[in-house]
């Protein structure tokens, strides 16, 4: 912010040395810059301390978590943010969001919450083509690759120390998904292995029976889907 007083003072000090190699008085030169700089020897002096003296410079370290997350272990407990994913009970398995009270699941490389496990829609509660499609996704166990038995298997497995697990709402994932693209240094420190894909919601269409709102994570906008569409979960509860 002091750019134009620098360069001015830089200035002057490269004058000073040619004036004094030529051995033609000081005065006599900062006398021909008075009626132009106008600078009195105290505040000269101020200038040349602020030219000199170290910038303050930014302490280095990660985005503040601003999206208020917190790690949840397996057992439900809360968690440092330097606890790492795993299977035992105090790894850490979910992420709850303190500003809507949600906590979702954490996906991983491998088994039941595999990142790139996919799932058709499935509601066996429902009638005709609003039931949608059984088991029609990829997952880690045949025949339980649908919304419906993805739910079922999360909270048999009591996961973070629930049973209470359900499929998002359409305004719930959007919302989540903006808060990736809004800060996405915070989302991927606690939300990792996170595909690039449709997830569905738990909201069906109202207009098709035969579809579903998902949200896509990229734009966190929701969509239109055929149910026999194979898309990802992200799995969520409402924290007590």
């Amino acid at each position: 912010m002091l750019q134009g007083p620098m360069v001015g003072i830089c200035r002057v000090m490269k004058q000073l040395v040619v004036d004094m190699s030529s051995r033609v008085p000081v005065d006599q030169e900062m006398s021909k810059l008075r009626p132009t700089m106008s600078i009195r020897p105290v505040a000269f002096s101020m200038l040349l301390l602020l030219a000199f003296s170290p910038l303050p410079t930014l302490a280095a370290g990660p985005e503040m978590n601003a999206l208020k997350l917190v790690k949840i272990a397996n057992d439900g407990t809360e968690l440092p943010e330097t606890v790492a994913l795993g299977t035992k009970e105090k790894d850490w398995a979910c992420t709850l969001d303190r500003t809507t009270g949600l906590i979702w699941e954490v996906k991983t490389t491998s088994g039941l919450r595999n990142q790139n496990n996919s799932y058709t829609w499935y509601n066996s509660a429902a009638s005709g083509r609003a039931v949608g499609s059984p088991s029609g996704g990829f997952c880690a166990t045949d025949g339980r690759c649908d919304t419906e038995k993805y739910i079922a298997d999360v909270n048999s497995s009591r996961l973070c120390g629930a049973s209470d697990w359900r499929m998002p709402q359409t305004k719930e994932l959007e919302a989540h998904f903006a808060s990736r693209i809004a800060s996405p240094i915070v989302y991927t420190s606690f939300f990792p292995n996170t595909s690039s894909t449709y997830y569905w919601t738990g909201t069906p269409g109202a207009y098709y029976s035969f579809s579903a709102w998902a949200v896509y994570i990229s734009d966190a906008q929701s969509y239109y889907i055929h149910r026999t569409g194979s898309n990802g979960i992200r799995a969520v509860r409402t924290s007590k």
